[in-house]
């Protein structure tokens, strides 16, 4: 639930970052010649890189100490086994 709450401060953030970046660009040539929906895109292609970062350099670290946990649970229970 923490992290899920985080992740939606990151969106609302990366949404106001690149709304910005667009605003300020909004007149140049690139965009100009693209449709709305091509604009869109490029938009959300920008979205999903920058969260994909966010969540690597700020979610991931946290998340290790689990999933540590679940792995040496996972050994403890298949006896150090791998599962294939």
């Amino acid at each position: 639930l923490k992290e899920g709450s985080y992740l939606d401060g990151l969106c609302d953030l990366a949404i106001e970052r690149h709304f910005n970046l667009f605003m300020k660009t909004a007149n140049d040539q690139h965009f100009v010649s693209k449709s709305a929906d091509e604009i869109t895109t490029l938009i959300c292609e920008a979205l999903v890189k920058d969260l994909e970062y966010e969540i690597w350099q700020r979610i991931a670290p946290k998340m290790l100490p689990r999933v540590e946990e679940m792995k040496r649970l996972a050994s403890d229970a298949t006896g150090e086994n791998r599962i294939t």
